[in-house]
């Protein structure tokens, strides 16, 4: 196998406004899950009623996005070039997910009830094991509903080094072919299913195969073709990079209003191609916020989103059984989500369910 050692770009140097970008992903997601479980009920603020219903779509995205961000740089660093070298890959991206994964796991089991342990529940206990649960919809999420992610994306570190090598010569060119395979798998595979599907199901079921690693394969190319564009070239021109940050927001409130007219889950131009912009719209916006040089008027905001951002597997893991937990069984947020003061309780709960995330987070970490 080919070395790349040699050729490989020196190590890009952390970037602090990727990690604030990933907490924002993060916060759009937990408030998104906050507000859902809670009754969905109008905030009665114009604009965030508009784009909330979405925030959790864009979030998964970002997330798919920044894991092939990170994951071309863990190459980079450590090009793959044997079958040693990749079962050591795999190894430290296990090590890295495992333990919160799975803790996650034994603590949902252990407070079900025993409904997990019969044959079909053995079914969904085996699949979330081996990161295959998102393949079946009894399975997707069966036992906590935001690991259906974690499937998608240690399916993707399988084949990520795979990817590197093109990625590495023709970013642009890679994440072009990339987008087209994700819409071309989803004009072929979205009328069958809508098809041999009822109503009701079809929805479901289109978005469970519609995020699958080859429906979503350019989410991650176009984390690493920024990665690829960022190692070539860091630019610094803080009046682009401000003017790229407010194109892609702009891009993503266009997207989120055609979202609401014409549906994301189903056989249309909206159904096969929104991810996919989606995912563009966030590639830029990342390289936009990667160039940034600026300096903030906020910094304790900053240094708080930034202690997320290092939280942020933990506090994802959790915070979905945590807002359900609360929106099912206590009486108090129910009463506190239906009244007036709807819009404290959903921000009350997420705040919750983040604090629960960060105290996993500080008891499975090492230090």
């Amino acid at each position: 196998m080919e070395t790349l050692t040699a050729r490989s770009a020196p190590a890009v140097a952390r970037n602090e406004n990727v990690d604030l970008f990933r907490a924002v992903s993060l916060l759009m997601i937990v408030a998104y899950h906050a507000w859902v479980l809670t009754g969905s009920q109008p905030t009665g603020i114009g604009v965030l009623d508009q784009t909330i219903l979405y925030w959790g779509e864009i979030g998964v995205t970002a997330f798919f996005l920044l894991s092939g961000y990170g994951i071309f740089h863990s190459l980079s660093r450590r090009p793959v070039n044997s079958l040693a070298d990749y079962r050591d890959f795999l190894w430290r991206r296990f090590q890295r997910i495992a333990p919160q994964y799975y803790l996650s796991l034994v603590v949902v089991l252990f407070l079900s009830g025993g409904i997990f342990f019969s044959r079909e529940g053995m079914g969904s206990i085996l699949s979330h094991l081996f990161f295959v649960h998102n393949f079946v919809p009894a399975w997707h999420g069966s036992i906590n509903g935001a690991l259906w992610t974690m499937g998608v994306t240690v399916q993707f570190y399988l084949v990520a080094p795979l990817l590197y090598r093109p990625v590495r010569r023709a970013p642009l060119c890679s994440m072009a072919a990339s987008v087209a395979v994700t819409v071309l798998v989803k004009i072929f595979l979205f009328p069958r299913i809508a098809a041999s599907a009822g109503p009701d199901a079809s929805a479901t079921l289109l978005f469970i195969y519609g995020r699958q690693l080859l429906t979503a394969l350019d989410n991650f190319v176009a984390g690493m073709a920024v990665a690829r564009c960022v190692e070539i070239r860091a630019p610094r021109r803080k009046g682009a990079a401000l003017c790229g940050f407010a194109a892609g927001i702009a891009a993503l409130w266009g997207l989120c209003r055609w979202a609401s007219r014409s549906g994301l889950h189903a056989p249309t131009r909206s159904g096969y191609l929104w991810h996919s912009l989606v995912a563009l719209c966030l590639a830029g916006t990342l390289l936009a916020i990667h160039a940034w040089q600026g300096t903030s008027r906020l910094p304790a905001l900053r240094r708080s989103l930034l202690e997320l951002s290092r939280r942020e597997y933990a506090i994802y893991i959790w915070h979905l059984l945590v807002i359900r937990n609360l929106a099912d069984h206590s009486t108090w947020v129910q009463a506190l989500c239906s009244g007036r003061l709807r819009l404290v309780g959903i921000v009350l709960v997420a705040a919750v369910s983040i604090a629960f995330g960060i105290a996993a987070h500080t008891i499975t970490e090492k230090r």
